[in-house]
């Protein structure tokens, strides 16, 4: 995990003309950036520095494709995002035919539009400072033992919150902000479901390994 929403680890050669110009402007729209040599062992080190890597393709660089390989897993494994400059149309047809270039988010080439680069690392700084926002789970249900083994489940990812009605539900609704998401059980029917409202991220909710699934309460 990113100890800073906001830094960008760039990957590429000293004192280039990429490698100064990405570092002078990304700075002036709040972009911290990390500069890196192409060096696996210098990327691992940095690697919870940051969700987004931009790297700097040069395909005459024989340590290009082994870097890219790295930062295709790391991003994929960790869920961050990895962007590329290319020289021209023929080193961006180039790099495309790499398996790893797949994973790249944008890719740029020369000459670049740097305002479109702050634009869209601004864009994923955005989303990640979001995702890694400690989101607030309303849990509605009269069991208590109920809440407890939700909030135990939830609590590492979850600011988790309970009530033990619909009435109390709409109360706390119009006396606080209102949560990222509202869990309720359905009693009669006997099974277990949880429903999103007012999310954003109610499709991460579903997907989640705690409400994925359904199971009959014994």
């Amino acid at each position: 995990m990113s100890s800073e929403g906001r830094n960008i680890v760039y990957i590429g050669p000293e004192k280039h003309i990429v490698t100064q110009a990405v570092e002078n402007r990304l700075p002036e729209a709040g972009l911290n950036v990390i500069s890196l040599l192409p060096d696996i062992d210098k990327i691992n080190r940095q690697r919870d520095s940051a969700d987004i890597f931009l790297c700097y393709a040069d395909y005459s660089s024989p340590k290009t494709e082994a870097v890219m390989h790295y930062l295709s897993d790391l991003c994929s494994d960790e869920h961050r995002s990895m962007c590329l400059i290319v020289d021209n149309a023929a080193a961006r047809e180039q790099v495309m035919k790499m398996k790893s270039a797949q994973r790249a988010a944008h890719i740029y080439t020369r000459p670049l539009n740097l305002n479109d680069i702050v634009d869209d690392l601004t864009e994923l700084s955005k989303a990640y400072e979001e995702f890694r926002r400690t989101k607030t789970l309303l849990v509605v249900d009269d069991d208590e033992d109920f809440f407890m083994i939700m909030k135990q489940w939830l609590k590492k990812d979850y600011n988790i919150v309970g009530v033990s009605s619909g009435i109390e539900a709409v109360r706390y609704l119009k006396n606080n902000t209102q949560p990222d998401f509202a869990g309720l059980r359905n009693a009669r029917s006997r099974w277990l479901r949880c429903n999103a409202i007012a999310s954003r991220d109610a499709a991460d909710l579903r997907n989640s390994d705690y409400f994925s699934y359904r199971r009959r309460r014994s």
